[in-house]
């Protein structure tokens, strides 16, 4: 493939993002970006090629929605009508696969789904389709997509499916405003933690810094910050990770990584992975001003869950035992305030308060156990229930 075909295919006019004076590129240096660009696309840009890249995407806001456009067009061009890879097929293979690895081979690798040639097609199909494909076809055009960034603060947010995305610091995901086609596909630069929502029928997958992650539906960290190795830990579920014409299906606790470097997939095993301290930004993130930290910390009452029972010890005591759980997604809560509400054996009704403290985690939970003041052979009745929340975290 000639420089001029890597260059000259894909007019950066087109993309409407150029303003004349400042900031317009000449005609050469167009083309050594978009060289550039598709260098680091097939994985094949040098590190010092791959610094001036980083740096001119970094020099305007132009810059930048230039190169998200044009990986975009690369992306959606993979399953283009003039040139598909038999993606079906080979989701049917991954559900298979995965339906028959009743235990870990830790050393485990399949064949990559694309063909050989692949890079080379798909460099040389995004750049004859060019705009023309992003606007006549209007399968991914700017209006239908959705772009998710975070500058010092993390964000949490819903996809169209109603999976949940954690979105580290200095970090972006796009995706579409709607889930209706035969995959769901985001991409992603930085990192995020993903809670996908199940869809035998509708393979989630996510693009990123030249790996591929397939999942049918299951909770994972991935991690793919420019120039660094991709890392991709797996908390629930199994997932498929490919790069290079490699795949590792990765089961809970284990950790997949591709080195850039070397160009090589590695997969470290559940027995040697740290998932908690894998995945614990996920905790220690800061999310105000998100809508769903907002909530959460606001109404906490909504999402403090509490069971309880009770019996009378040896010496005519009442003893609560119970469990406080909490369905927030994002907030934690360092105390939990309780009342009790019982009868004495003549029915006189009684109160009494307790407060729980202890870091109630989101999705976590805390156990209590609790002795009345009061002394009864019998007690009639008892109700406990979550007054107040207080000490809300992120």
């Amino acid at each position: 493939m000639t420089a001029a075909l890597l260059g000259g295919k894909f007019n950066v006019s087109c993309l409407n993002y150029r303003k004349a004076g400042a900031g317009v590129l000449s005609k050469q240096m167009e083309k050594n970006f978009d060289l550039l660009i598709v260098r680091y696309l097939t994985d094949q840009i040098s590190e010092e090629e791959s610094t001036t890249l980083f740096s001119w995407r970094q020099e305007s806001l132009d810059n930048e929605a230039y190169y998200k456009e044009y990986a975009e067009v690369w992306e959606r061009s993979l399953s283009s009508s003039d040139y598909t890879p038999d993606t079906n097929a080979s989701w049917n293979k991954f559900q298979q696969k995965i339906q028959q690895e009743p235990q870990r081979k830790h050393s485990y690798l399949m064949p990559v789904f694309r063909s050989a040639g692949f890079y080379q097609i798909a460099a040389s199909l995004v750049l004859v389709l060019g705009m023309t494909y992003l606007f006549n076809k209007g399968a991914w055009s700017s209006e239908r997509n959705i772009v998710k960034s975070t500058a010092e603060n993390g964000d949490v947010f819903y996809l169209p499916d109603s999976s949940m995305v954690w979105l580290n610091k200095h970090s972006s995901l796009t995706y579409g405003a709607s889930f209706d086609g035969k995959e769901r596909v985001v991409y992603l630069e930085g990192q995020a933690f993903f809670d996908v929502k199940r869809n035998p029928e509708q393979p989630f997958i996510i693009h990123a810094s030249g790996t591929t992650t397939m999942v049918l539906g299951t909770s994972f960290d991935l991690k793919a910050y420019q120039q660094d190795d991709v890392e991709l830990t797996v908390v629930t579920g199994k997932v498929s990770f490919t790069a290079q014409q490699q795949t590792l299906l990765l089961l809970p606790n284990d950790k997949g990584i591709y080195h850039r470097d070397i160009k090589t997939l590695a997969l470290i095993p559940h027995d040697t992975a740290d998932q908690a301290e894998l995945v614990s930004w996920k905790e220690e993130q800061s999310y105000e001003g998100n809508s769903i930290y907002e909530t959460e910390s606001k109404y906490p009452l909504w999402y403090t869950h509490h069971t309880f029972q009770w019996h009378s010890n040896l010496i005519n005591q009442t003893v609560i035992e119970g469990s406080i759980s909490s369905s927030a997604k994002v907030c934690a809560y360092e105390t939990v305030q309780l009342k009790v509400i019982y009868l004495s054996p003549k029915d006189k009704v009684l109160d009494y308060q307790f407060t729980i403290k202890g870091h109630l985690t989101p999705g976590g939970h805390l156990i209590y156990k609790k002795r009345l003041p009061d002394w009864f052979k019998d007690t009639r009745e008892v109700r406990v229930v979550v007054e107040k929340v207080d000490g809300v975290k992120n």
